[in-house]
């Protein structure tokens, strides 16, 4: 008995909002064969296979998989839990444990319902605090998002270990600074989509008092602090400030860790600390004076072949798109000016 042939067929078509007759005329075929293809009920010649490979720009085998897509074990240490996302990932099948998200909770794919097209999904690493924008505008398009929350360094790690798409990093003030630390971290065949500039500095609880004023005063003062862990950004900004001041720029330096950007603004506000380093939004959000240090790119980190991806095309329209880039705008400390341009790392 021959195994079936399963095609993301369908997929690819709608990422590029083209309809089975369009899709046909560029692949120099049948709208019915087009459609008997899609659904299953015709199994494509090679010749046929190429051209329809060919018209959509990408692999035969990002098309056509020869039986049941094989589960993957879990894309990291599920630590206990049981309860999953599925999604595509180089070509792989697989399952991303449950975890908490600065987008608030998402149905699961084991939950009993409809599950999510993993095929259709995004698997985001990174530390943006406003990335709720970016998974309402792609799920606007049918695309799911999954942003999971991680450091710069081990969202590269993550990305090169291919279990992500897209890494999200601020490793220095500029997109040209963070090619070369991908380049440094990766080597080559990764490139870069710029999301915005945003204002990184130090947040500061209103107890703190009104005579330390400065950045250099309040690093010199003694006041608990919030770290973050090795890897991030906001470490090695909070690390040069007390180096600069004096102060151990070490783990045991600091009075408590932060996960992101909002942990560190939201210990602060609960009376956990008294200042820590995250971006502005997030130090505004929670109701806290914000003094800046610096301003950084915040860019998205890829591999290359991901380009001729469905979810990549949905991506960059998104990223380019007015509507996107005025609602990055209205957000303290955010500069879209370049979103959505492409940065090469070689």
């Amino acid at each position: 008995m021959s195994e079936a042939i399963f095609n993301s067929l369908k997929v690819q078509r709608e990422a590029r909002g083209w309809s089975q007759d369009e899709l046909a005329t560029r692949a120099q075929l049948s709208r019915s064969e087009v459609s008997a293809i899609e659904t299953g009920r015709v199994t494509p010649s090679t010749a046929a296979a190429m051209k329809l490979a060919r018209a959509l720009g990408v692999l035969v085998e990002q098309l056509f998989t020869l039986g049941e897509p094989e589960e993957s074990a879990w894309s990291w240490d599920a630590a206990g839990r049981r309860h999953f996302w599925r999604a595509s990932v180089a070509g792989r099948m697989m399952r991303f444990p449950v975890e908490r998200m600065a987008t608030g909770a998402q149905v699961t794919d084991d939950a009993g319902g409809e599950a999510g097209d993993p095929h259709r999904t995004l698997v985001l690493a990174g530390c943006d605090p406003a990335v709720g924008l970016l998974t309402s505008e792609l799920s606007g398009r049918g695309f799911r998002t999954l942003p999971f929350t991680r450091s710069s360094s081990a969202a590269l790690e993550l990305l090169r270990e291919k279990r992500v798409h897209l890494a999200g990093i601020h490793l220095g003030k500029n997109s040209s600074d963070n090619a070369a630390a991908v380049r440094r971290k990766l080597g080559a065949g990764y490139g870069l989509l710029h999301i915005a500039r945003w204002e990184e500095g130090l947040a500061v609880a209103p107890r703190v008092t009104a005579t330390e004023r400065t950045i250099d005063a309040i690093v010199r003062s003694r006041i608990r602090w919030a770290g973050r862990e090795e890897g991030s950004g906001a470490r090695r900004c909070s690390d040069q400030l007390r180096a600069d001041a004096g102060r151990r720029a070490t783990p045991e330096g600091y009075d408590r860790a932060a996960r992101d950007h909002d942990a560190v603004a939201e210990m602060i506000r609960s009376g956990w600390a008294d200042a820590g380093v995250c971006v502005r939004y997030a130090a505004e959000s929670a109701g806290l004076r914000f003094l800046t240090v610096q301003r950084e790119a915040y860019d998205l980190c890829y591999a290359v072949e991901f380009e001729n991806d469905p979810r990549f095309a949905a991506l960059l329209a998104v990223l380019r798109s007015r509507r996107f880039a005025c609602s990055l705008a209205a957000l303290p400390g955010y500069d879209v000016r370049g979103a959505g341009e492409i940065i090469s790392t070689s």
